[in-house]
């Protein structure tokens, strides 16, 4: 089912982009380049 599967992506895109910017921050908490 073609509308499942884009809630799914969508979902996964979104827990990628929340994971992403808590890493992205820790790195740059780490680093402290802004």
């Amino acid at each position: 089912d073609a509308q499942e599967f884009a809630g799914q992506l969508g979902l996964i895109l979104i827990v990628m982009g929340m994971f992403g910017s808590v890493a992205f921050g820790f790195i740059l908490d780490k680093t402290q380049k802004f």
